[in-house]
């Protein structure tokens, strides 16, 4: 069967100590990898099956199973078997190892660390996941712990404390390989560590760096948050060991504005013969710090206020559907302090929470599968009006707006929530996970827009 993915590099990937064969790479039909600073390292692969299942029954991609590609160190998580063109095709999933293990029981429920070293904390908690570790020194002294599930619901895990962490030092946390970093974007671009610095050169349309395709991708857009980015492709030999954190310094005739220094926050690796690895960048610019959540006597996340709040409807200029104020409310005081579980996998997640006010109150059909930061992506255009940040009605949201956020909450994940009332730099939403569904304040930063209901019922 000839695919246009490279051999040579499926051949590299090891599953459970051993090298996936010739036989087992030309069954591949897909296969991907993306890295980035706002979600969790995950390689995909389909591969078609025979018509006897034999891949499916071979038990090869079990639960658990590691796989090793470069540097990465990744697990199975995840098996989908569908009817495809040719007959079965078996789709795997396999996430992070060490992300997988911070988020697993062994890290969850209710810990407190005291009072303690940020720089430490992290450094020890990288150690203790066989992770080296790239740790911005003097972080402050602050009191961490894991928050108890409540009621029942979805326990913190110790990923979801990193990640927490990071937004209230206003600090990068991704995987570097298998490095842990957890520092500022201007810290990284001027520290000693084993990031490279891509010098790229752009002159004209025909004339610039032989390891570049084409011109960068360049957008400067003032109502957003980071005001400048920019996308390259790269086709050198070495182009498969960028990484975020990676400096790029862009110089040339007619670069202009796109001249200068920017880190990389993202990086897609193409696993096709002569594809282009594909690296975002962005300034170093820090992202801005979230306050410190407030603990109750029991250790939990302490709500701003009840279920029910009565909340404002986001303002008078914002379009929402008939009726919605009240919708709402009904809704939110039906699930106020239970632990919604809609798809009976993983426990209450933010998506189930999401997907009963997206059946109950929005009218869909049917659930929508998507992890937080692809619900923007996924949800139907036949229920949703979508206003991403930046847009005409994207800054200000409206009650019932389901806000959706990237991979700053969610340790990567993303993260999607109902929106009761627009704060300013703030939003009251009802949340799940951790713990059961609640009101609760969650920043604006890394959002990515807003999903308006048509209509609700």
């Amino acid at each position: 069967m000839g695919t246009t993915l490279d051999g040579a590099r499926l051949k590299s990937v090891s599953v459970s100590g051993a090298k996936v064969s010739a036989d087992l790479a030309q069954l591949c039909v897909g296969a991907s990898l993306s890295v980035a600073i706002d979600k969790v390292t995950e390689m995909g692969f389909t591969f078609q099956d025979t018509h006897d299942l034999d891949l499916f029954n071979s038990k090869l991609f079990v639960p658990g199973a590691s796989v090793r590609y470069g540097d990465w160190f990744l697990t199975c998580d995840g098996l989908k078997l569908q009817s495809g063109k040719a007959g079965p095709v078996v789709t795997i999933n396999a996430p992070s190892k060490f992300v997988t293990t911070l988020r697993g029981k062994s890290h969850q429920g209710a810990k407190s660390w005291g009072s303690t070293s940020v720089t430490s904390w992290v450094a020890g908690i990288a150690k203790s996941v066989g992770m080296s570790h790239l740790v911005q020194p003097g972080l402050g002294v602050k009191s961490i712990a894991r928050v108890a599930p409540e009621d029942g619901g979805q326990a913190e895990s110790t990923w979801d404390v990193l990640a927490q962490q990071a937004r209230e030092s206003g600090c990068w946390l991704f995987e570097y390989g298998s490095t842990l970093v957890f520092a500022k974007p201007s810290y990284l671009v001027r520290a000693t560590w084993p990031r490279r610095t891509w010098s790229l050169v752009w002159h004209n349309w025909l004339d610039h760096s032989e390891g570049m395709v084409g011109m960068p991708q360049y957008e400067d857009n003032p109502g957003a948050e980071l005001r400048e980015s920019m996308t390259v492709k790269l086709i050198s030999k070495d182009a498969d060991q960028a990484r975020p954190g990676d400096a790029v310094v862009l110089t040339g005739r007619a670069v202009g504005a796109m001249g200068g220094t920017w880190i990389i926050n993202a990086v897609d690796f193409p696993l096709h013969v002569a594809g282009a690895v594909t690296v975002t960048c962005q300034r170093p610019i820090d992202p801005k710090v979230e306050p410190p959540r407030t603990e109750t006597s029991s250790g939990g996340s302490k709500a701003s206020t009840s279920g029910r709040a009565a909340a404002s409807s986001g303002g008078g200029s914002v379009p929402v559907a008939s009726g919605v104020g009240s919708a709402v409310d009904r809704w939110a005081a039906g699930v106020n302090g239970r632990a919604i579980d809609m798809d009976g996998s993983f426990g209450a997640q933010c998506v189930d929470l999401a997907n009963h006010y997206h059946i109950n109150v929005a009218g869909g059909g049917g659930q929508v599968f998507a992890n937080g930061n692809q619900w923007f992506g996924n949800a139907p255009a036949s229920i949703y009006e979508k206003y991403p940040v930046g847009s005409a009605w994207g800054e200000k949201a409206g009650k019932g707006d389901i806000a959706c956020w990237s991979g700053f909450y969610g340790g990567g994940y993303g993260h999607v929530a109902i929106v009761l009332e627009d704060r300013g730099g703030s939003l009251l939403v009802m949340s799940q996970n951790p713990g059961p569904a609640r009101a609760m304040v969650l920043s604006k930063q890394g959002l990515q827009g807003y999903l308006r209901p048509k209509r609700v019922r």
